[in-house]
């Protein structure tokens, strides 16, 4: 795990490989699969002056949320899409930042599913099952609030 530290995932241009990003006002922490194993975005809190990430995104491949790896505020939002599952999760950190809790333990988890949508890949994608061993869903939470942005 290279770069990490206070302040070093914050993206300043966009590029460059960072998982903390703004749009929009709304501050987002991004892992991929291992990172989140890791615990690379722990590993770089936000510095002094810099915006704690409201909202925790993690793609993955088998990886779940891991509480010791949950890097938002108190009352955020983590959102877990697993390629290597046919589920994807939506939690919240109950607790502070320093000290993270998720809201629900176990899956599925209950902050509710609102709708899923089945994906039909044959009309898109001619050779998908050369890649997947079904064809998915998107799944529909419901609408959650999450908290305002604030400093370190």
């Amino acid at each position: 795990m290279e770069d990490v530290g206070a302040g070093r995932e914050k993206t300043k241009s966009g590029l460059g490989g960072q998982g903390i990003f703004t749009i929009d006002g709304v501050t987002f922490g991004l892992e991929v699969c291992l990172d989140h194993d890791k615990h690379r975005l722990r590993a770089s809190p936000p510095a002094v002056g810099d915006n704690y990430v409201q909202i925790h995104l993690i793609t993955s491949a088998s990886s779940d949320i891991d509480d010791e790896g949950v890097a938002c505020m108190q009352g955020g939002l983590i959102f877990n899409v697993d390629g290597g599952s046919p589920h994807s999760h939506v939690n919240r950190n109950i607790e502070t930042y320093d000290k993270p809790k998720l809201q629900y333990g176990g899956y599925p988890n209950a902050i509710g599913l609102e709708e899923t949508i089945p994906i039909d890949l044959g009309r898109i994608a001619r050779r998908w099952s050369d890649y997947f061993t079904e064809e998915g869903h998107i799944h529909v939470f419901k609408k959650q609030g999450f908290p305002k942005a604030r400093t370190k």
